[in-house]
């Protein structure tokens, strides 16, 4: 039910440190 939360998070900081939601 977390998902959204957790992926928004994650692509927020990806695109905010390094670009791509999809990194380390």
């Amino acid at each position: 039910m977390g998902n959204k939360q957790t992926i928004s998070s994650l692509v927020t900081g990806g695109e905010a440190s390094a670009g791509p939601p999809l990194g380390p």
